[in-house]
């Protein structure tokens, strides 16, 4: 299955737009811009460069896309079948007086997240109880519970609402907490902080089952160097405790790297002009699909050929940079005339 037949059989829209959908896609990630007049540079036809920008104007302005199709498009395209490590954290940015605030849930492929659900905040700050469930609603739609196999986020992600919104949905997760979270002390059964539960203990790892916002949690506790400032205070949920969720908690870095692949390393997420939440919310989930192909396409090119690794031992390219240019450099090498489908060589299994 090719990347176009893939789109049509998930994203339910008349032909005409979804061929000016493929084109914006195309030409996001070919010119790595989201301004209107480069995406219209991956519409192919007889059309004038005037026309091609109106039908995306028009395309933002009337057209919304399912995020529900969109995500099953995008485990579509990363033809996962497992189960899934889950990222949670937002991105913030100004445009004029627009304050564009992204909740982002991702799917972790490799060393990067893709982008599987996300809700415009429409204002600045941290989200709160009911934004963050608006997002597992949307999540679980896409992705059941029986199928996340953990949860990881940031200390803005915590709450004696939102641990129970995930525990009652089943969700496994590994969360960092503030060093002054109220815990349970296991031996004496009263309410301390948790800096002050670890506070005498020497450097190291150490795990205690305890209670935090009254339920049963599995407190993991890193110390690397004296006092308890840089300390880790990770609560992981104690439901099916998996010791590999600990380890895997370092992995939440991905996010930012797919933050930064949306922005300045990659589709340049800011310099979009979107100013209203509809065209933005449609814009983004354009941008995801775009995000997963080329995912996709790194996991494709380093399957024949290894991404390099620098002498400090980390990989010299992300999956995501790797992808981009094995799709550009395919693309200009053919040349743009004999190379109406820069996908063509991609190859995409059900999920």
């Amino acid at each position: 299955m090719d990347f176009f037949q893939g789109l049509s059989d998930h994203i339910y829209i008349n032909a005409s737009r979804l061929k000016c959908l493929y084109g914006m896609i195309q030409g996001l990630i070919l010119f790595q811009n989201p301004q209107l007049r480069h995406m219209a540079q991956g519409i192919h036809g007889p059309a004038k460069m005037n026309s091609k920008i109106k039908r995306i104007s028009r395309f933002f302005k009337s057209q919304t896309l399912d995020p529900l199709q969109v995500g099953l498009f995008i485990l579509n395209i990363l033809g996962k079948s497992d189960k899934l490590i889950i990222t949670l954290d937002r991105t913030h940015w100004v445009f004029g007086k627009n304050q564009n605030n992204l909740l982002v849930a991702g799917i972790l492929v490799g060393s990067i997240s893709v982008p599987i659900a996300c809700i415009n905040l429409n204002k600045a700050g941290n989200s709160n109880t009911k934004e963050r469930e608006q997002m597992l609603i949307r999540l679980l739609k896409i992705i059941p519970a029986h199928r996340i196999d953990c949860l990881l986020a940031d200390r803005e992600f915590i709450g004696e609402s939102w641990f129970k919104s995930l525990v009652s949905k089943q969700i496994p997760f590994a969360i960092r907490i503030k060093s002054n979270t109220m815990m349970i002390d296991p031996q004496t059964g009263e309410t301390t902080p948790v800096s002050a539960y670890f506070g005498r203990v020497k450097r190291g790892s150490y795990e205690v089952q305890t209670r935090i916002w009254n339920h049963p949690i599995r407190l993991v506790f890193v110390k690397k160097r004296k006092g308890i400032e840089g300390a880790l205070f990770l609560a992981v949920s104690a439901h099916e405790f998996k010791r590999c969720w600990v380890k895997k908690y370092k992995d939440r870095w991905s996010i930012e790297r797919m933050f930064l692949s949306m922005k300045t390393n990659g589709f340049n997420l800011e310099r979009s002009h979107l100013n209203q939440p509809d065209p933005l919310d449609t814009f983004i989930l354009v941008m995801a699909m775009a995000f997963a192909l080329v995912v996709k396409a790194g996991l494709i090119s380093s399957q024949s050929k290894k991404i390099p690794i620098k002498n400090h031992g980390r990989k010299l390219y992300s999956l995501f940079t790797y992808g981009l240019n094995y799709i550009k450099e395919t693309f200009w090498s053919r040349g743009i005339k004999h190379s109406t489908n820069p996908f063509s060589h991609l190859s995409f299994k059900e999920s």
